[in-house]
């Protein structure tokens, strides 16, 4: 008698168990993905160990050659730009990945944004083409807005044509020469002299410079 009530109580615990597990699989937040080539870079998307942000839709933009994967925070209580930045270099990476491994993918001849929705009214953005919508390689997503990430901790963006920067300490501006395809930054933070400013200039001679919502160069980059 004791014998079956111990069974009786172990399949009871186990199904408890299953119950649970399956409790939180139906719960577990799950992207919508609207555009069938998507799936399988969606699943890997929401397979990452993202610190702040979990994908959320992934859909058409105006037309089907535009393709917008969005995302939202997982907990905005909990917001941190520096690993919000974190998880757009692990996502831009995975992505260029997935392109470069699967050249059939349809995705490869779209025009690819990422909108990381952040807190309430702002976000950051992430595309693989320029402001003119000109798909430029569909792999590579080297133009950015709203990132401002901090220059000291920007080795992963280095390949960025447009981007903008927080200039978090004045000594190290020498770091911008490590970027060799500016075309547009935008600088944040730090109000630089002009001394500062010819540096720039210097450096980045091909770049249009925006210093605090202020161009200092006469290059013109729509």
């Amino acid at each position: 008698m004791k014998l079956r009530k111990k069974l009786i109580i172990t399949i009871f615990i186990c199904l408890l168990c299953i119950l649970g597990t399956a409790l939180v699989f139906l719960l577990k937040h799950r992207a919508n993905i609207k555009v069938d080539y998507c799936k399988g870079i969606g699943k890997q998307i929401e397979n990452l160990k993202l610190k702040q942000f979990q994908l959320n839709v992934i859909d058409y933009g105006d037309t089907q050659e535009n393709v917008i994967f969005y995302f939202n925070l997982k907990n905005k209580s909990k917001f941190n730009h520096d690993e919000c930045v974190e998880d757009i270099s692990i996502v831009r990476n995975i992505v260029t990945e997935f392109l470069n491994q699967n050249p059939s993918n349809k995705l490869n001849n779209r025009l690819v944004a990422f909108v990381f929705q952040t807190l309430p009214g702002d976000s950051i953005s992430m595309f693989n083409y320029n402001n003119n919508e000109k798909l430029i390689n569909p792999a590579q997503f080297h133009f950015f807005s709203f990132l401002n990430v901090n220059l000291s901790s920007a080795t992963d963006f280095y390949d960025a044509k447009i981007i903008d920067i927080k200039v978090d300490e004045k000594e190290k501006l020498y770091l911008l020469k490590n970027f060799k395809n500016l075309e547009k930054v935008y600088l944040n933070g730090k109000v630089l002299t002009e001394d500062e400013k010819k540096y720039l200039l210097n450096i980045l001679p091909n770049c249009m410079i925006i210093c605090n919502g202020v161009s200092i160069s006469d290059v013109n980059i729509e």
